[in-house]
């Protein structure tokens, strides 16, 4: 068996273990059965799904689909899953509860083709196939409104009885749709069946996902065919803007829990640019504003939400608080921190003060020092000074001889 390399496949020790582990134990009594073929894996054992990750694909969990997070993710970025009304191609099989297979005598290599959400198909495959890649495998429980209903095609079906599917998707392929060459009744649909794809994947917190939708709606309807928005009325052009506000503001949310905030920013501008008291609008930029650190205009982006709409005013003032609070700490971390840079500067200036003080001491002594050695006598030789004292005896002595003759 083929296993998938989407992030939602399971691989073939888990589909095809309990099959080895627990066959049939009363099958040599159905090989006696005439006209009854044997069906090696007529029954599993389904306790596998209990190591997997449940997660609902409808908000009723009619459709819970079970994956394996341990499973490695696909890289490629063009692997995506089929759109609202793709045409798409699997093959399946249905079992109880307890295990036992649904389809006995069908061929569960057979593909079936239909078109998403409008081909008659059992519902709850829509939903399924909707959340795969091309060649996964994966297993869904399905509730009794989602599966074969009152038109069981099995006695093993027990009345009110989840099933569970295991699904392969083969491969589909995408309707590509021109807006520009759509007519207003045929776009406001399909911009809906996009908003609501968006809110489907908002709600199983795949943010990333939701977010490419709702872009998608902005993008088609800032680049909607100005040929058809020159027929509409003032009821039908409202009906656009509102519904450009509605995306945008979704886009922005989705980029807020994405922590992508200078893209959520955006966003929130393309909203006040239709609605400018829009409450929401006002909220997300304060939210976006708050988390980049400009409080100032963040704290702004909340007062005048709360003055927009009265009824978000809590959560409002929940924000400013945070805002505020924020704004305070980083106010006194501020202080603290000029307070401690003023004390350096303080420091640095007191040591080149005293560091000039001493060049100055030391300027003035050496002056001194000089100004004492130029008043100083020169030491004279004590042998010059002894012949002069002679030199001036004998003179002193011949001159007297001088005198007596």
């Amino acid at each position: 068996m083929e296993t998938t390399t989407a992030d939602t496949s399971i691989s073939q020790e888990q589909t095809t273990s309990p099959t080895n582990d627990l066959k049939l134990q009363s099958a040599d009594v159905i090989s006696f059965q005439p006209g009854r073929k044997i069906i090696e894996d007529e029954f599993i054992d389904m306790s596998f799904l209990q190591t997997l990750t449940a997660t609902p694909l409808t908000d009723d969990n009619g459709v819970i689909k079970y994956t394996d997070l341990s499973a490695k993710k696909s890289d490629d970025p063009n692997d995506l899953p089929p759109e609202h009304l793709s045409r798409v191609r699997i093959r399946f099989e249905s079992r109880t509860e307890d295990g036992e297979l649904v389809e006995k005598e069908k061929n569960r290599k057979e593909l079936k083709a239909f078109k998403l959400f409008q081909d008659n198909m059992i519902p709850g495959l829509h939903y399924a196939v909707e959340s795969m890649r091309k060649g996964e495998i994966s297993w869904f429980k399905l509730s009794p409104e989602y599966h074969y209903g009152i038109y069981a095609p099995s006695e093993a079906i027990k009345p009110n009885a989840a099933l569970y599917f295991k699904v392969e998707l083969d491969g589909f392929i995408n309707e590509k749709k021109s807006f520009s060459k759509m007519k207003y009744e045929e776009m406001v649909p399909e911009l809906n069946n996009i908003r609501e794809k968006g809110n489907k994947f908002f709600k199983q917190q795949d943010y990333e996902k939701a977010f490419k939708e709702y872009k998608r709606g902005v993008d088609s309807l800032i680049n909607f065919p100005k040929q058809i928005l020159a027929s509409l009325n003032e009821e039908q052009l409202g009906f656009i803007a509102d519904l450009k506000a509605k995306f945008a503001n979704n886009a922005a949310m989705s980029c807020i829990k994405r922590k992508d905030y200078k893209e959520g920013l955006k966003y929130t501008e393309i909203v006040l640019s239709v609605d400018p008291k829009n409450a929401k609008a006002l909220f997300r930029k304060g939210q976006c504003y708050m988390e980049t650190g400009e409080l100032e205009t963040a704290i702004k982006a909340f007062e005048e939400s709360m003055e927009a709409d009265k009824s978000g005013e809590e959560e409002c003032k929940t924000s400013l608080r945070r805002c505020q609070g924020s704004k305070q700490t980083r106010q006194r971390d501020e202080r603290k921190l000029y307070s401690e840079v003023f004390k350096r500067m303080a420091a640095e200036e007191e040591r080149e003060e005293e560091a000039k003080r001493q060049k100055e001491k030391l300027e003035r002594k050496k002056e001194r020092e000089q100004a004492e050695k130029k008043q100083e006598p020169l030491e004279e030789d004590p042998g010059v000074r002894i012949q002069d004292l002679l030199q001036g005896t004998i003179l002193d002595t011949q001159e007297n001889i001088k005198i007596n003759v």
